[in-house]
């Protein structure tokens, strides 16, 4: 993910209906597309779709049935048929999931993808009620349709996600696609390349030869050819993506530009690349200003409905989580306490919302003689001196204690920061909180960070944490700040799990 990378999917016309205004030419070609790559356009997009609805199916099938064992053990029998229940709600979870448009789901966003899951098992359970609605008798089967729905509502994201992963590995999967550029943009097809669970497979670059090796050579199979050649390109390999990428394309009109556009209407799905603001780019719409394309954003997080509405899910979520976290922290304080002196909780000034101070509760990992302990250390090596002030961070750290390891390693010592969170200084999702020191590392960001609440985790916790840069780290707040709502938030809990167990980036 990028922060500073805006994505907008263009041109939802058909394959098959070729603009007026190109040249003869260029319509020979779109003719020939329509009559010879069809069948091929429809097979990619099958190809593409078919894991991802199984994924549903399976997923929602399972959760029925998983759900009929369950409640069968515990209650008496259920009344209603779990294989025609299964059949009926993983049917109607595929029906749901095409009227939405979520296959073949090539160039959305995870959260996107996830609200779309959220909303769809949402409208499948409801129809599977309102159908079998004279038919719950009992106790039993109202549990197994709730439970049903609870099961489907964790499985389907997961299945969708698996299958993503999977398929990604194999060249049939995805479409593959041209990536358009007024200069050297090799950067682009790695970033394609790392993100194949997109189901957008990079063939090359398109652009004029002097722009591509004018700059950094890129590696000579990489370039396709010429704009004017990018029809006969696609209809030769079965293409039917573009990628646009390049500052030129917020300038007037060039002849590059000129070529580009001719040649964009051989294809079903553009995909437009630009780092020419750093705006909103999950939320928002598109708009018409007199005939002039226009896109509307919204940055939710700036209104105050949106902060009571998250205020209000953090509150929830935490008393509900503190019933199974606080008898596990009181074992974490007695380790600590046992291992090292000193106190088992350790609070530290952090910056919050609008500058304010607070002091955020960890369990404590470092010894109590920290600070000399850490100045000891920098003055002895250069390196880790730089180390740390660049990142103020530490892989080697010589002031945590061995059960600190532990705790950071699996980030159970900010645990106690519920506390923060049922206190208001704190939420649950959102940029990790700083210290007076770092403000200028943000730079102009800092206004922007200061308008929201810091999180327990965020973003840059699930995207590679102490492995990034601390300019990345500052994108990544930025961008949560920016394209803020309860999704993303849901995204980044749920991909906090799999990070912690994982250890992914912790030191």
């Amino acid at each position: 993910m990028s922060g500073s990378a805006q994505t907008t999917i263009l041109n939802e016309h058909a394959a098959s209906s070729p603009p007026t205004t190109l040249s003869p030419e260029c319509g020979t070609v779109v003719g020939e597309i329509k009559l010879r790559g069809s069948f091929r356009y429809f097979c990619q997009i099958a190809l593409t779709a078919l894991p991802l609805f199984i994924a549903d199916f399976t997923a929602v099938f399972v959760g029925v049935c998983l759900s009929y064992g369950i409640v069968s053990l515990v209650v008496e029998s259920v009344a209603l048929q779990p294989l025609l229940i299964a059949l009926q709600a993983a049917g109607s979870m595929v029906l749901v999931s095409l009227l939405q448009r979520s296959y073949p789901g090539c160039g959305i966003h995870p959260v996107i993808e996830l609200k779309n899951g959220v909303i769809a098992t949402c409208a499948t359970f409801a129809l599977l009620v309102g159908a079998n609605f004279t038919r719950l008798d009992s106790f039993a089967d109202a549990s197994m349709l709730l439970g049903a729905f609870v099961l489907a509502l964790l499985l389907v994201p997961l299945c969708k996600s698996l299958a993503r992963s999977l398929c990604a590995r194999f060249s049939w999967w995805g479409f593959p696609a041209l990536v358009f550029s007024s200069a050297d943009d090799e950067g682009v097809l790695k970033k394609l390349a790392a993100n194949r669970r997109m189901g957008i497979r990079a063939i090359g670059i398109i652009a004029e030869p002097h722009s591509v090796w004018q700059q950094e050579p890129v590696e000579a199979d990489l370039f396709l050819g010429a704009p004017e050649e990018a029809a006969a390109i696609a209809d030769e390999r079965g293409i039917y993506w573009a990628v646009i990428s390049g500052p030129d394309l917020s300038t007037g009109q060039t002849d590059w530009q000129q070529n580009v556009e001719a040649q964009l209407a051989v294809f079903p799905r553009v995909l437009v690349l630009s780092n020419d603001f750093e705006m909103p780019s999950l939320w928002r719409q598109s708009a018409d200003l007199n005939g002039t394309p226009a896109t509307l954003f919204e940055s939710k997080l700036m209104l105050r409905s949106a902060r009571l509405l998250k205020r209000a899910c953090d509150l929830v979520i935490c008393l509900f989580v503190s019933l199974f976290c606080l008898p596990l922290i009181a074992v974490l304080a007695l380790a600590v306490k046992c291992t090292s002196a000193g106190p088992a909780f350790y609070a530290h000034r952090r910056l919050g919302r609008n500058g304010k101070s607070f002091r955020a509760w960890k369990l404590r990992s470092m010894y109590m003689n920290a600070d000399q302990l850490l100045a000891k250390y920098l003055d002895s090596d250069a390196s880790l001196k730089k180390e740390w002030e660049l990142t103020h961070k530490l892989k080697s750290d010589p002031r945590i204690t061995r059960i600190g390891r532990l705790l950071r390693a699996t980030s159970l010592d900010e645990l106690p920061q519920i506390w923060n969170v049922l206190r208001g200084e704190m939420s649950l999702v959102g940029p990790r909180p700083i210290v007076d020191e770092e403000i200028p590392k943000y730079r102009d960001k800092y206004q922007l960070y200061s308008k929201v609440t810091p999180g327990v985790t965020g973003l840059w916790q699930i995207s590679g944490r102490n492995h990034t840069t601390y300019e990345e780290r500052v994108a990544y707040d930025a961008y949560y700040v920016r394209n803020w709502s309860l999704w993303l938030d849901l995204y980044i809990l749920t991909r906090t799990i799999k990070v912690v167990l994982l250890r992914d980036g912790a030191f």
